[in-house]
């Protein structure tokens, strides 16, 4: 094989990457509006689930309870609420989307949703985070005079449950 045929084949295997992960992410969008179908019109209950959590535990389900939350919340911030075409949501990375959701719940207007999707489309997510934390007030890593602190902590070693207080001084 030639150089040539090599960098023809690096870019149409770079290309199937971009096109499956926008398929994905159609998926993950149709996934967040049948979860919220699903959760909405308690269809758990009518499968015999007790709970919604058992239901999304199914081993044909498996989405852990936060998951299915974020993709719904997804759904009602962009979707509904501020009118975005799932066509239009189809080339930002899941990630990012998470990222600026809560930017997205304060905002007043469609134009400001569509201002931070333009930036989770172009930016990178460190570049990203960066702006979110600037949004809210925070200086960013670059800027900041660091002032550190030790932050302790303790793990059980059973369950691994984490707490910043010693639980085995009984509220001493």
């Amino acid at each position: 094989m030639n150089e040539i045929q090599k960098v023809q084949d690096a870019h149409q295997i770079h290309s199937n990457i971009i096109e499956t992960k926008k398929n994905l992410m159609g998926n993950f969008l149709k996934l967040a509006y049948l979860l919220k179908l699903a959760h909405d019109n308690r269809i758990f209950k009518k499968l015999g689930y007790e709970t919604w959590e058992q239901y999304l535990s199914t081993p044909e389900i498996s989405v852990s309870v936060s998951t299915a939350c974020r993709l719904i919340n997804i759904w009602e911030q962009f979707v509904e609420k501020y009118k975005i075409e799932t066509t239009e949501l189809i080339g930002i990375d899941l990630s990012k989307l998470f990222e600026i959701l809560p930017i997205i719940r304060g905002l007043k207007d469609k134009e400001q949703v569509k201002d931070w999707l333009l930036k989770a489309k172009e930016l990178g997510i460190q570049d990203l985070r960066t702006s979110k934390k600037e949004f809210f007030g925070g200086v960013d890593t670059e800027n900041c005079e660091h002032n550190f602190t030790c932050i302790t902590y303790w793990r059980c070693e059973k369950c691994g449950l984490i707490e910043r207080t010693n639980p085995n001084n009984n509220g001493q």
